[in-house]
């Protein structure tokens, strides 16, 4: 298992260096075959008390006036965010940049600092009310697109094949309670 960011997750399945990879917005690739795919709503991860937790809608702007930490570039969340930071929602505010999700939600729930992702890995801090998730109003941060690849070139071994279908299972799991806590 390696961690990496979304452009080389697509790159190793493309060159035969991985089997299967968990993305997000991968790249249009004839060597890429979209195995499974699902939309996630991309959102503002903030601590409970902070002052625009269940502000409702919210946009990238408001957050802007408060510190916030954004996804490292290379990152496909950064890609969309920077789509709006680039049609003028500038912060003279300073920020935090960051290549992990983790590293993202422990800044969000230690201060003031808003973070940016979709639900996947925020189940238990959202769930347990350390952290809140709203999600953003801007049309194009609304959803993230997370990706099971594989590759067009080559069929899966039998290792391979058993760890995909019980890795689908599991997302479907997981992605069942994330749209549960997204309808209540």
């Amino acid at each position: 298992v390696r961690v990496s960011d979304a452009d080389r997750v697509s790159a190793a399945i493309a060159a035969g260096e991985a089997d299967i990879g968990f993305t997000f917005e991968p790249p249009d690739d004839p060597r890429l075959v979209p195995a499974f795919a699902r939309d996630l709503a991309i959102g503002a991860v903030m601590r409970p008390d902070h002052p625009l937790a269940g502000h409702d809608p919210l946009h990238l702007a408001e957050c802007l006036g408060y510190p916030v930490c954004l996804p490292a570039k290379g990152l496909s969340l950064r890609a969309r965010l920077d789509t709006v930071l680039a049609a003028g929602a500038i912060s003279d505010r300073a920020f935090v940049e960051a290549n992990s999700l983790r590293m993202m939600k422990a800044i969000a729930r230690s201060g003031d600092t808003i973070a940016f992702q979709t639900l996947i890995g925020l189940e238990r801090d959202v769930a347990t009310g350390e952290l809140v998730f709203q999600p953003l109003a801007d049309p194009p941060l609304r959803r993230d697109r997370f990706t099971v690849l594989t590759s067009s070139h080559r069929d899966l071994n039998h290792a391979a094949q058993a760890f995909f279908e019980l890795a689908l299972i599991a997302m479907k799991e997981r992605l069942a309670v994330i749209d549960a806590e997204t309808a209540s």
